[in-house]
């Protein structure tokens, strides 16, 4: 009966609050001058490989190799060996001694460091913007000229150790894992990134060669600058630096991957808090669903117990988990792929408390999207993403980012202003539509770690899934 009544009031608190209203109280700085958007250009070079380009006036300048690679482009017995390559790409090279790459790279003041996701991989560096060329030599030789030294190997394998002890002792990613484990159940995305101990014993100099030379084809990069350099002189130097590789395999089969219901849990009653997750398959980065789901994320948004906001509290779904006391934190995601994506809410729990409440306002939520979605929301969800957006491109090191990754799903970049007026154009009868079509009526997956005994039952939260509407 409480969970009827509190979710009721905030449905007539969504109701009465008109379009007018929303607007006045989240309003996105419309009367400011509009930022002013850097211009941004791509082209492939002849081996194939893409280069997109961003001139800036920052007194420093940020270039990113990304590639098409990771547990997606993996199998059962060479899992984790893309995010091992990370720590022997900057450990040397045959024609660039490991002591001396790194005393001129801190003379010239580069960073480097790298990152793996299931879908693609990124080796990213940041230095003085003169400078940009040397980053760009650097990153090229980490195709075509890495040492992978027995000595550098070993250390390596014993960082990687360290690193696999740390993912097991973290509840989020582990559950993270569990949830790809089980709703990707026999596909190559249910594989974590870090794979295993037992195939870290695997991996050796022949394993890392033979991966770069199958995995890292120049049809399958993509190199993004941004820096004060035109685009020309950008391709020149990507042209010296990565124009000898050239294509030396056919390209891998690229296995669909298919979304499972599942419910996977790993009881540990010594744990103080439960970390559980509910989510639904979700539409790829190339769909049309992609930016109402982006709306849908916001509209959920995200809490914690230490906000201590009371009744003000916005969106519903927050303020019903404050003055329930449902949980300690909550997070909506949307994790999108090339062709297939995961949508959901991922929250923390005391060990004592029961989590019938908030499973039930979780699914009560989703049932209230794909029906009495409403203006002010949806408004309020396209302001959050509006800053959300500008945040993400704020900076030539997350604008180098938003390049590559937009360049590997889509072939060409949308720039911020283009990304402002797609967010505007969602109407909350698109959010019904894809809410009822991806929501309703579905098999969700599961997945939870720690004390969680009192987490429901796989089958209520399935039957809580559709409301009799007739």
């Amino acid at each position: 009966m409480w969970k009827r009544s509190v979710h009721r009031g905030v449905l007539g608190i969504h109701r009465h609050l008109s379009s007018k209203d929303a607007s006045a109280i989240f309003y996105f700085g419309s009367t400011q001058q509009p930022p002013v958007i850097p211009p941004c250009c791509w082209s492939v070079i002849p081996n194939g490989i893409r280069v997109i380009t961003e001139q800036t006036c920052s007194p420093f300048a940020c270039a990113a190799l990304f590639c098409e690679t990771g547990p997606r482009y993996e199998h059962t017995l060479n899992n984790g060996v893309s995010h091992f390559l990370e720590f022997v790409a900057y450990k040397g090279f045959c024609r660039y001694q490991k002591t001396s790459f790194l005393s001129y790279m801190e003379s010239i003041g580069a960073r480097f460091w790298a990152k793996t996701t299931r879908e693609w991989q990124a080796f990213m560096g940041t230095c003085p913007t003169e400078n940009a060329g040397d980053v760009i030599n650097v990153l090229a030789r980490i195709m075509n000229d890495l040492q992978l030294d027995d000595c550098e190997l070993a250390i390596a394998r014993a960082q990687y150790t360290h690193m696999l002890h740390d993912v097991d002792n973290d509840p989020r990613g582990l559950v993270f894992d569990f949830l790809h484990e089980g709703a990707f159940q026999g596909t190559p995305l249910g594989f974590s990134v870090a794979g295993s101990s037992g195939n870290l014993n695997l991996i050796c100099r022949e394993t890392l060669r033979h991966h770069l030379h199958k995995q890292y084809q120049p049809y399958r990069l993509v190199v993004a600058v941004s820096s004060m350099f035109n685009h020309h002189d950008v391709v020149c130097m990507v042209q010296n630096d990565f124009g000898c590789l050239m294509q030396t395999c056919a390209d891998p089969v690229y296995w669909p991957c298919r979304f499972c219901g599942s419910d996977v849990r790993f009881r540990d009653d010594s744990m103080g808090f439960a970390h559980s997750i509910i989510a639904i398959e979700a539409p790829g980065y190339r769909t049309k669903d992609y930016m109402t789901f982006k709306i849908m994320e916001a509209m959920l948004g995200t809490w914690h117990i230490s906000r201590g906001q009371g009744l003000g509290t916005w969106p519903g779904l927050a303020f019903c988990s404050e003055i329930g006391k449902l949980c300690v934190s909550f997070e909506t995601f949307y994790i999108p792929y090339r062709d297939i994506g995961l949508f959901g809410v991922y929250y923390v729990v005391r060990k004592e408390a029961d989590q019938d409440d908030m499973v039930a306002m979780i699914t009560n939520f989703w049932k209230h999207l794909s029906i009495l979605t409403v203006s002010p929301e949806v408004e309020y969800a396209q302001n959050v993403l509006k800053l959300k957006f500008a945040k993400e491109v704020n900076g030539c090191i997350n604008s180098c980012m938003d390049m590559g990754v937009q360049m590997l799903y889509t072939g060409w970049r949308r720039n911020l202003e283009e990304t402002c007026l797609e967010v505007e154009s969602i109407k909350p009868h698109a959010v019904k539509e894809a809410a009822k079509h991806y929501f309703y009526d579905r098999c969700p997956a599961v997945a939870a770690i720690g004390p969680v005994e009192s987490l429901t039952d796989y089958t209520r939260i399935r039957a809580g899934m559709f409301w009799l509407r007739y």
